[in-house]
């Protein structure tokens, strides 16, 4: 039973409690992983609508600017911190700002060490909706589900 005297949480805001088992080096382990298996798919897909093979050698050809910055200038959004990862919309808007810098960081990346001149205005915007998807497609939901189950958890503790 609740009294006047005990403050409102705010279910969206709080920090899901650690158990034992996921650390936050596991969480941070976790989402790196899930990025990193949205930019080979979209790798794969890259490289097959061009026609190219999916050589690991072009695999890694086509993923490593991208893997690189992404992983370099997004703990600086905070994409990988935990109370993030209970909230959906923060999630998104901490995401697309990440990655709207990374992915000018993995063109110039590509555009340095691979092509040696400037991407198309086109193949820059193909790669950045293309990226974002992808990380949209796993990490929102991601969030949603361990919003519910936070709310649940939070639910069954009153």
């Amino acid at each position: 039973m609740k009294t006047k005297d005990q403050p409102k949480r705010n279910i969206v805001e709080a920090t899901p409690p650690t158990p034992p088992e996921r650390s936050q080096m596991g969480h941070i382990i976790n989402m790196g992983l899930g990025d990193l298996i949205a930019f080979f798919l979209i790798g794969i897909v890259g490289l097959n609508s061009h026609g190219e093979t999916l050589a690991p050698a072009n695999l890694l050809r086509v993923i490593w600017p991208v893997a690189l910055s992404w992983y370099v200038i997004s703990p600086f959004f905070g994409t990988y911190r935990r109370d993030l990862a209970t909230q959906p919309k923060r999630m998104a808007a901490r995401t697309a700002l990440a990655w709207l810098v990374a992915c000018v960081g993995a063109l110039a990346l590509r555009s340095i060490f691979e092509t040696q001149k400037l991407p198309p205005v086109s193949f820059a915007l193909v790669t950045f909706l293309t990226n974002l998807i992808a990380l949209y497609i796993w990490r929102l939901p991601m969030a949603k589900h361990n919003q519910n189950k936070l709310v649940r958890m939070q639910e069954q503790q009153a």
